[in-house]
């Protein structure tokens, strides 16, 4: 990442980043693109409101919000998306997890988060197809 931002010219003075306001998940397509996307960006707001990931990063050197911003990392946190989908009561819930299980966010198993307690960072091909890459 360090190379990355330095490359992109982002690794200056740290600022602060406005906080946007929380959405929950939709299905929006039909390849998942959209809901990936999705995804990544409620994993960027975890992560802009978590002082323990913001602490990780700084501890690493990895502070500058542009470059927080740029590659769009983020956290998946205690719950992951659990928090930002429909009960699972519900005919859309059930579909919604369904789907993020196909495309890898959900464990098959258990349906909870692939990526919780993780650092985040979205993979975005030159046709602006999103995937995930994580550390915990």
């Amino acid at each position: 990442l360090r190379e990355l931002g330095k490359s992109a010219g982002l690794l200056t003075s740290p600022e602060t980043v406005p906080v946007p306001a929380r959405q929950t998940l939709t299905d929006l397509d039909d390849d998942g693109q959209a809901l990936l996307h999705q995804v990544v960006d409620f994993y960027h707001r975890n992560l802009l409101q978590s002082p323990e990931a913001l602490a990780w990063l700084e501890k690493r050197g990895l502070t500058h919000p542009e470059l927080v911003s740029h590659f769009r990392l983020g956290f998946a946190g205690a719950h992951g998306v659990a928090g930002a989908l429909p009960s699972t009561a519900s005919k859309e819930g059930k579909a919604l997890r369904a789907r993020l299980t196909d495309l890898g966010v959900l464990r098959e198993n258990t349906r909870q988060d692939h990526f919780r307690g993780c650092l985040v960072v979205p993979v975005v091909g030159g046709s602006e197809s999103a995937s995930v890459a994580h550390r915990g």
